[in-house]
């Protein structure tokens, strides 16, 4: 069998470099990475494998590779609204992939409802975002702006999920969510319990001393903060117990740090913040002393710091009515919300040895299922485009 081209379009971000040494490790797959810029001397912030990287200044050249004979497949790692005029150049012959992150499913643009419209947004941290006329305005002026200027933005959209004959989300939720709220999208699903990446069984691993607790994953509204922290108040904490908040990535609150410490001042615990950029290897060993985590996302966010947690045998700590919160109760984790959970003395006393056993069971469970899907979807992803190339 013929190996086949795929064509990926990525942007300057952190998820590329595992991505690609994912490709790049798979039988029968050629993989091309072209880069547009206008910039001749870019450099990239946060790639570090450039080398397989083809930079190109020219708009039209750039276009003409998703229509190129040399590709089979077209890979977009997300799809934001910038974007949606390169489906106007991709040819009929070639199958296309979409790997969605979060961002670009879940947010509104302007006026216009997300792909998955549900309230991303609890109430104390929303009620920050709007609590003057002045922010009620701007946000109001923002929207009619950004409707205004893609006007034809829905048919747009609905143009490029018919084009998508494969989807592969974060939580397999996703995919679900994605057909009941757009009745268009008949994308099969691809890889559908994890994104490109190496799976590898764990060993159970449980805590019998009471860590520190995390908090979040990223200086961004949507881990809402105010209504984790209103929650954290109540609760006690042991004599070396630390709070950790990782607010060394995203950019909101305008950067202004201090909006979220001074909020956190109502936590009777030692704090942490973590406002330099930490490499991935050393950001993580932090959580060989985490016991506890509580994440405040309603969408899908967090998932790298999320499963971490639950390979590492720590409590991890939710919403109920996020999609995070769900999708893993249905694949069999032992997770617990913060509504109902998060109060008292329970941070004074790690995951019980059954629960930890149980995450370790969902775990690599998750891990045979993603490694069958690799080798299931990739060989069919191969033997379909050797299919229309004969036709």
């Amino acid at each position: 069998m013929k190996n086949i081209t795929i064509l990926h379009y990525f942007t300057d971000d952190k998820f590329f470099d595992s991505a690609s040494e994912f490709f790049d490790s798979l039988e029968g797959v050629n993989n091309i990475y072209c880069f547009y810029t206008k910039k001749k001397n870019y450099c990239f912030h946060h790639i570090h494998y450039t080398d397989k990287i083809l930079l190109i200044n020219n708009k039209q050249e750039y276009c003409s590779m998703f229509s190129s004979p040399e590709v089979d497949v077209i890979y977009f790692q997300s799809i934001p609204v910038g974007v949606y005029n390169l489906f106007n150049h991709i040819g009929s012959d070639k199958k296309v992939i979409w790997w969605s992150w979060g961002y670009d499913i879940y947010h509104q643009l302007g006026f216009y409802k997300a792909f998955i419209p549900i309230n991303i947004l609890k109430p104390i941290t929303k009620s920050f975002l709007y609590n003057t006329l002045f922010r009620k305005l701007r946000h109001l002026a923002t929207c009619i702006y950004i409707t205004l200027r893609y006007p034809f933005y829905l048919l747009h959209r609905q143009r490029v999920l018919e084009r998508i004959d494969y989807y592969t989300p974060v939580l397999p939720i996703e995919y679900d969510l994605l057909k009941q709220f757009n009745p268009n999208f008949k994308a099969l699903p691809f890889m559908l319990h994890g994104g490109p990446g190496f799976y590898s069984k764990i060993e159970l691993r449980y805590k019998t001393v009471v860590g520190n607790v995390l908090v979040g994953n990223s200086l961004t509204y949507t881990n809402n903060h105010f209504d984790v922290l209103e929650v954290l108040k109540d609760c006690t904490f042991g004599q070396r117990q630390k709070v950790i908040f990782p607010v060394n990535y995203g950019g909101d609150y305008r950067g202004n740090i201090s909006i979220l410490k001074d909020r956190a001042q109502l936590i009777h615990a030692e704090q942490v913040w973590l406002e330099s950029f930490l490499g991935e290897e050393e950001y993580f060993q932090l959580f060989d002393n985490v016991t506890h985590a509580v994440f405040g996302v309603i969408r899908q966010q967090a998932m790298g710091n999320i499963f971490n947690c639950l390979r590492k045998g720590i409590k991890v700590f939710l919403f109920k009515d996020s999609v995070v919160y769900q999708s893993l109760k249905q694949m069999g984790f032992c997770i617990f919300s913060i509504e109902d959970d998060l109060n008292g003395d329970v941070l004074m006393s790690p995951l019980d040895f059954d629960c930890v056993k149980q995450n370790t069971i969902a775990y690599n469970s998750k891990v045979a299922c993603c490694i069958k899907e690799i080798q299931d979807d990739f060989m069919m992803l191969r033997v379909s485009s050797q299919k229309m190339a004969i036709n």
